[in-house]
């Protein structure tokens, strides 16, 4: 007989992975009605808020959404964001049924920098849930993106695979299946010197356990903040995240002022 508390854990970890498949499928209808595009567009979620912040950052901010997801999931973070004082705020879309994790972060590179030098600024900071966290570290690890990149945040991100992915369709979803080469390249690949990680995870992920967004990874300077209580896309409309995100993001800007 199945123990109480065995049989919950089961119950909600498939609401989750249902939520999650459902996510997928419309985004893929989404995707495959749509005429094949570069894997980046701009996002509604980051309109200017008409919130007033007490002072204004000129580093912009990008973020990379997660498998099945859309630029839309980051409106929570984005307001908090526009009221902490970023105004250079960008979602990049992504079409990860046509497009693998190497071609998503060489566009996130690009976006990167035009996202920078139309903010007048030396430094971006980016984020990245889920699939998007491990195009992260490609751009920051792979493809120069460390030059120039302040904070690089994941958010639940598998950066040692997930067992739900070899459920998954499409070009990205391959590369974040345990044992991946993707994640065999960013394990064996030096770290580079002077980015701020952050790590964010959640105890209630049924999509990517705590080990593996944790980014417990040797010579990466990372910081790992717990998110409790969420799931696997819950954690993007957690208070505590974007509380916490804004926090670092403004002491890593504070910090290179100070150095300047």
């Amino acid at each position: 007989m199945t123990e109480p508390s065995a049989a919950v854990d089961r119950l909600a970890r498939a609401r989750e992975l249902g939520a999650v498949a459902g996510s997928v499928v419309r985004g893929s209808v989404r995707l495959l009605a749509a005429p094949l595009r570069e894997p980046s567009r701009a996002a509604a979620c980051c309109a200017t808020s008409g919130t007033r912040a007490r002072s204004v950052s000129l580093t912009p901010v990008v973020l990379l959404h997660g498998y099945g997801g859309d630029p839309r999931d980051w409106a929570p973070l984005a307001r908090v964001l526009a009221a902490g004082g970023y105004v250079h705020r960008d979602a990049m879309a992504y079409d990860w049924v046509r497009h693998d994790v190497p071609s998503i972060a060489a566009a996130l590179v690009e976006r990167c920098e035009r996202a920078r030098e139309g903010a007048g600024s030396p430094r971006v900071h980016v984020v990245g849930h889920s699939l998007g966290g491990v195009a992260v570290r490609y751009a920051v690890q792979r493809l120069g993106l460390a030059e120039t990149v302040g904070v690089a945040a994941t958010v639940a991100a598998p950066h040692r695979g997930t067992r739900v992915a070899r459920l998954g369709l499409g070009a990205a979803v391959a590369a974040i299946r345990p044992g991946s080469p993707e994640l065999a390249l960013l394990a064996s690949t030096q770290a580079p010197d002077g980015v701020r990680w952050l790590a964010y995870w959640s105890d209630l992920d049924r999509v990517v356990e705590p080990a593996s967004a944790r980014l417990e990874v040797p010579g990466l300077r990372v910081t790992r903040v717990r998110v409790p209580g969420v799931g696997h896309t819950a954690i993007l409309r957690s208070r505590a995240l974007a509380v916490s995100l804004l926090g670092e993001l403004l002491v890593a800007d504070a910090e290179d002022a100070a150095a300047a």
